[in-house]
């Protein structure tokens, strides 16, 4: 759809508003020009009516060579934002694999639980900005880890049956004691969950995205790996 990028003196339209040849009728435009770009129209210039009625052949010839200016400078303006959304994207996923690396080289020096738990709370809580997060576990033959900051998550011990079932990450339930927007993770060994990593909300207000998701899954499950390999050996 298209959306307003400049109005004047028309009340009922302002930037940001959508947009469409029956809207501009409705706001008493008149004429309508095509901003074209390899025969796609990327966007429209709507004008009332002239005071004497109508446009001369100059007027319109002068019309349509600005128009195709605009044209050009629209489709670069497009093309340059799309360049640096990428990078930007780039950026993130160079950070997350820098995390993930740093994650690995830390898991394999230590073969302890409890250090692989701080080390995959802060991780996370470091990638995000959270200042409430926290980890459970409840393995069979091992003991129970509850590491909980600024949240109490014991409640996930007492309903160890239900959690066991969760096979992704998922945004907290309405029905348990999170903060809105928290995201829980589970920890899985085969097709078992035995514990899940809790994020709260983070400090900017974003919410998590399904890239979030997809790299504290891939982080948990680093995390999962590592506890299997510590019990062979």
């Amino acid at each position: 759809s298209m959306r307003v990028a400049l109005a004047r003196g028309l009340p009922g339209l302002s930037k940001g508003d959508l947009f469409n040849e029956q809207i501009g009728r409705e706001a008493n435009l008149e004429q309508f020009f095509p901003v074209t770009q390899t025969n796609q129209v990327i966007g429209i210039l709507a004008l009332s009516r002239p005071v004497r009625g109508c446009l001369e052949p100059d007027e319109e010839d002068f019309l349509d060579a600005l128009l195709g200016l605009a044209a050009a400078t629209i489709a670069n303006a497009q093309a340059h934002e799309a360049v640096m959304q990428s990078n930007e994207r780039l950026a993130q996923k160079v950070q997350e694999l820098r995390a993930l690396i740093d994650l690995v080289r830390g898991l394999s020096s230590s073969l302890d639980p409890d250090n692989i738990a701080q080390m995959l709370t802060l991780t996370l809580a470091g990638r995000w900005v959270i200042p409430k997060h926290g980890l459970v576990t409840w393995k069979a033959g091992q003991p129970e880890i509850l590491r909980q900051k600024g949240l109490n998550l014991s409640f996930f011990l007492a309903e160890k049956e239900r959690w066991s079932e969760l096979p992704e990450p998922m945004l907290a339930p309405a029905d348990v004691l999170l903060p809105a927007g928290s995201l829980v993770l589970p920890l899985r060994s085969s097709a078992e969950t035995f514990g899940v990593v809790v994020c709260g909300p983070r400090l900017n207000k974003q919410p998590y995205t399904d890239a979030d998701r997809e790299f504290a899954a891939g982080l948990a499950a680093q995390r999962s790996e590592e506890r299997r390999v510590g019990k062979e050996c």
